[in-house]
């Protein structure tokens, strides 16, 4: 099936093809195919794309999604972009909306500034939407091969290749199948051999994006606020439920995260969402009432207990990005997880000769599960301080709702860490031996936890040791 014309052209890249980096080593060139076209997917493609690996992408949708939350970038996403990917850092750079995300109360009461960057500058926030279509024609540049319409019914595997069965039962083989399919993936029955179900999170997210020049002309207090600056992103918090908004160049967008009633359909008139921000600044409701067609998406967070094993039996499928580890949206971290698995795991590859296919993957499921599972964590203890906190009452310190962007997070290096790891952990997992990683929160022992055990403890306070939170 061709790939589908890209239509969403908003950036002025050369037509020229982008070269595979020649390889340093004797690396392994795989025939790879990749199942879902997100983040996590498209990242990985380019990545073992520019290695030398053939790659082809699956994705069950016609084309790519309109949604436009905001997202941030933190610098351990993107120090292999920088440094890697030919031509595409300016690109990306021409998409920030800045490094700083203003918080207020719900009322409109200016809490703090935090910003979201590296001690070395990397870090800003971008437009879910553009990031991902200027990831869609990057791959496409560089020669992967992207398939829409193709939905994955099935994954299979035997000790020398992987393989999907689609909903029309066609079979497709290869020497590597990558899920990057999200929280509902499919290849859990083969992973875990169960049918594994995602559970409610207790939350779900109204969401929406729209052209930002009609409802700019047609709103004064949305023009005062968002034309002071060409793009922006800021959030108010309020009892139980937050709101980040954000605007690119050309369209406006928000996440409204909310307790889940349960009984909400998958797409709400904006009558249902404005009693969730009654009383709340002019801006908030506002921004809800300039949706054009007046109806939102309700997204619904779905996440599972942490699980170690992101491998088949075989080890010819491995899972990345929401497949492996759902993140809630107040951890701001989802996406950066997501690249970061991309890179460490093309990195793990690049170690090894055809038949230690297996080996690589679970080196890196062995470094990148500690580190995922404490972020996930990081992101219930962000929710419960921002849904949490006596909000009817004066913030003492404001400063607490900046921390959430802690050096253990930010300073991270996924591809350099598996690099100088891979070999010692590869060791360890033959001798039946316990890798120690030093890539998560200092001084905490790493514990395993389930979805229930965060959620008993929202009435006791979350507390654990170690350095979770930046400390200024």
């Amino acid at each position: 099936m061709p790939t589908k014309p890209f239509t969403f052209q908003i950036f002025t890249m050369s037509d020229t093809p982008i070269d595979p980096i020649p390889f340093a080593d004797k690396a392994i060139k795989l025939d790879i195919v990749v199942v879902g076209h997100g983040i996590a997917g498209l990242v990985f493609a380019i990545d073992a794309k520019l290695r030398g690996h053939q790659v082809q992408i699956l994705e069950k949708r016609p084309g790519l999604d309109d949604f436009g939350d905001v997202l941030a970038l933190q610098a351990s996403s993107l120090r292999s972009i920088k440094n890697g990917w030919p031509g595409f850092w300016d690109e990306l750079q021409s998409l920030s909306l800045g490094s700083t995300l203003n918080l207020y109360r719900y009322d409109g009461t200016f809490l703090a500034s935090p910003r979201i960057v590296s001690s070395d500058g990397l870090g800003f926030a971008v437009h879910r939407l553009d990031f991902h279509a200027l990831l869609h024609q990057y791959a496409l540049k560089c020669g992967v091969i992207i398939q829409f319409s193709m939905e994955v019914d099935k994954y299979l595997e035997s000790p020398n290749r992987g393989a999907v069965v689609l909903s029309n039962g066609v079979r497709i083989e290869a020497d590597l199948i990558v899920a990057a399919d999200g929280v509902g993936s499919k290849s859990w029955d083969l992973v875990r051999n169960i049918k594994d179900q995602a559970v409610s999170s207790g939350y779900s997210v109204f969401r929406s994006n729209f052209p930002a020049s009609p409802a700019l002309e047609n709103s004064p207090v949305l023009a005062d606020e968002f034309q002071k600056s060409p793009t922006r992103g800021c959030a108010f918090m309020g009892p139980d439920t937050h709101i980040v908004m954000s605007k690119s160049r050309h369209r406006l967008g928000f996440l409204m995260t909310h307790k889940d009633p349960g009984n909400l359909p998958d797409t709400v008139p904006i009558s249902t969402v404005l009693p969730y921000v009654e009383g709340w600044s002019p801006v908030v409701t506002e921004l809800i009432k300039a949706v054009p067609d007046g109806v939102v998406y309700d997204w619904k967070l779905r996440w599972r207990d942490p699980q170690p094993g992101w491998v088949s039996p075989l080890g010819r499928l491995v899972q990345i990005g929401d497949a492996a580890h759902a993140f809630l949206p107040t951890s701001g971290y989802g996406a950066s997880m997501a690249m970061e698995d991309a890179h460490s795991l093309v990195e793990c590859l690049s170690h090894v000769e055809q038949q230690d296919i297996a080996l690589a993957l679970r080196v890196h499921n062995c470094l990148r599960f500690e580190r995922t599972a404490c972020a996930q964590k990081m992101g219930f203890k962000a929710r419960e301080l921002w849904h949490k906190t006596d909000w009817n009452s004066p913030i003492e310190d404001p400063t607490m709702f900046t921390r959430m962007w802690a050096p253990w997070l930010l300073q991270h290096d996924p591809e350099d860490y598996a690099r100088k790891n891979f070999a010692t952990c590869a060791q360890e997992l033959r001798n039946g031996e316990q890798f120690q990683n030093s890539n998560s929160v200092p001084g905490y022992k790493f514990k395993m936890w389930t979805v229930r055990d965060l959620a008993e403890s929202t009435n006791d306070g979350l507390e654990d040791e170690g350095e979770w939170f930046a400390t200024e």
